[in-house]
């Protein structure tokens, strides 16, 4: 109920507390989601079986040690029923954007839905000093704009009909005159006119779509916009863009993590020195063999989930790579921080002097100068196509240069493509073992020729 989003929204969960009763507090939702879990879910309940363990036996954030990892993969080894803690009907459901291993359904209980809804709209606004009465715009992938962007399209209608229950129909008008979902399948133009009606203030979306706009608006002036804000989320945030964002947008623009499997795992505050993580929702572990990393070191990011009772899950694999940070800020939250997230652990590519060189990195050194986009494919070991759409092939060396600092000696060929065959649903680097088990990111490539 809206109630309950907006007394989770002006609450700041554990962000000030101290240490000892935040992980006080961790370790006792821990228990009972295991508990919870591990006696009704039957995927759960094999899972803490076969583990050896009983979910008694998490008791703290340590003794998720004691369990193997989970992925994608465990929960749709079973039935939904399966792996639903609360009946499908009372759930709000979900979907993952099937950028890696196509989509999957995800289901928040209606407490958790609003939990989310409580985060975004209040506690993370008011992190990143922006006030409530911003108007905002949520930029997701559809590959039918067109029909989804029609004002009498409701797709969205009964996944929040459903959490707002009987108050729908009162709180709908308010909620749609201060937030908009729009959908971009091709470019800005499935937009535009959504973003000149609505004048939203803030927007949500990931780092290809805000470029997207950016490289509009550098063009064409004549979309008016007067954006205060942005987050960026669900791609790696590198600082070469967003610096580009903000200076054509004249906005400021906010990191943000998180996966539809788990909700939001951290953000930015208005400090912009790390991640956030949202410690009384999720427990994130950093990994490199299985073993934790220390402050300023990078692993795998493994996550638990505390609220949502309708998909719980445990040590999930999110497929992502992080740098952990410190606890210690400017604002005064106590939080441990995620210095950055470099991408997925499937793109990342192999450097002539063997090291592997992460997405964020790759995404830095093709936006190092003011360029039309670009993607960088590993078609072999120290191959490489750089897919190059549209004009400005007066800067194009100084890109491929930028890949070689980061790459060494390594062969870049490039391939010319035409700007319509850009898509905006779209990753800056792809690795051979990406293309490997789908090729969809990268077809069809023209003719490579060299240049370099």
């Amino acid at each position: 109920m809206l109630l309950r989003a907006v007394y989770y929204g002006l609450t700041d969960g554990l962000d000030h507390q101290d240490p000892a009763s935040a992980k006080e507090w961790v370790d006792e939702k821990l228990s009972k989601i295991a508990k919870f879990a591990g006696h009704n879910i039957p995927l759960w309940v094999d899972f803490f079986h076969e583990a050896g363990i009983s979910p008694e036996h998490l008791q703290s954030t340590k003794d998720l040690e004691l369990l193997p990892f989970s992925s994608k993969r465990t929960l749709l080894s079973r039935p939904l029923d399966e792996r639903l803690g609360i009946p499908e009907p009372e759930c709000v459901k979900m979907s993952t954007s099937g950028t890696t291993g196509g989509p999957m359904p995800v289901y928040y209980s209606k407490s958790f839905f609003d939990y989310v809804a409580g985060l975004t709209r209040f506690r993370i606004r008011r992190m990143q000093g922006i006030s409530y009465l911003k108007k905002s715009v949520s930029i997701t992938y559809e590959t039918s704009a067109q029909i989804a962007n029609d004002p009498n399209h409701k797709s969205q209608a009964p996944r929040r009909g459903k959490a707002l229950g009987i108050l729908n129909p009162l709180i709908g008008p308010l909620y749609d005159s201060m937030t908009k979902r729009l959908y971009i399948s091709q470019g800005i133009q499935d937009i535009k006119r959504g973003l000149i009606d609505f004048k939203p203030s803030r927007l949500f979306g990931s780092p290809a779509y805000l470029r997207m706009l950016a490289d509009f608006v550098r063009v064409d002036r004549s979309l008016d916009l007067h954006i205060d804000s942005s987050i960026s989320i669900g791609e790696p945030l590198d600082e070469n863009n967003r610096k580009y964002i903000e200076n054509i947008l004249k906005c400021e623009v906010f990191d943000g993590y998180g996966t539809n499997e788990t909700g939001i795992i951290a953000a930015e505050c208005r400090c912009k020195s790390g991640l956030h993580i949202i410690t009384d929702s999720v427990v994130v572990e950093v990994l490199r063999n299985g073993q934790p990393v220390g402050e300023n070191e990078e692993g795998d990011v493994y996550v638990t989930t505390l609220l949502n009772k309708a998909m719980p899950l445990f040590r999930y694999d999110t497929g992502d790579r992080a740098i952990l940070g410190g606890s210690n800020c400017k604002c005064g939250r106590r939080t441990r921080k995620l210095k950055s997230v470099e991408g997925r652990k499937v793109d990342y590519v192999s450097s002539r002097d063997g090291k592997m060189v992460s997405p964020r990195r790759i995404a830095n050194a093709l936006h190092s100068v003011q360029a039309p986009r670009c993607q960088l494919v590993e078609t072999d070991i120290y191959q490489f196509v750089l897919r190059w759409f549209g004009e400005g092939k007066d800067v194009r060396k100084e890109v491929i240069e930028s890949l070689y600092r980061e790459l060494g000696d390594v062969d870049i060929s490039v391939s010319d493509e035409k700007p319509d065959a850009l898509r905006a649903k779209f990753r800056p680097v792809i690795s051979r073992m990406s293309v490997s088990a789908d090729n969809r990111w990268t077809q069809p490539l023209n003719q490579i020729k060299k240049i370099i």
